[in-house]
């Protein structure tokens, strides 16, 4: 599948989540009711971590402009660790299973380890939690 071509503006929402770096701002922003692409900021610009998030916000958002599902995302980024835990990777992949579940009408809480109000959510069996 190609990617397809962003348009001019696109609506979502902003995640602040901490982790062992710090604060990390991570934007969802959808098209047609699907997630089309992520931002992930850390700290100032021009430092290690915030040209890693850089990179992977976009090779996040190339996947979802080209087909990529979003729960194999959530799925392959939660969970990973670093030695300041939570990782910022785990971190982006916490904002995503939460903007999925906003999009579906699902209640969570997110902090370093995910909440859930309801037990059990279509999200979560999507990919593979339930």
């Amino acid at each position: 599948m190609s990617k397809q071509p962003r348009p001019k503006s696109l609506s979502g929402a902003t995640y602040e989540i901490p982790t062992g770096c710090g604060c990390i701002y991570v934007t969802c922003n959808d098209q047609d009711g699907r997630l089309f692409e992520v931002f992930a900021k850390l700290g100032k610009s021009g430092g290690c971590g915030s040209a890693t998030m850089e990179g992977l916000g976009r090779s996040v958002s190339i996947g979802l402009r080209s087909g990529v599902d979003p729960f194999d995302l959530v799925k392959t980024f939660t969970g990973i660790q670093c030695h300041k835990s939570p990782s910022c990777i785990d971190a982006v992949g916490q904002a995503i299973r939460e903007h999925l579940q906003a999009e579906a009408g699902e209640t969570f809480v997110l902090g370093t380890t995910a909440v859930w109000v309801r037990p059990e959510t279509q999200v979560d069996k999507e990919i593979g939690l339930l």
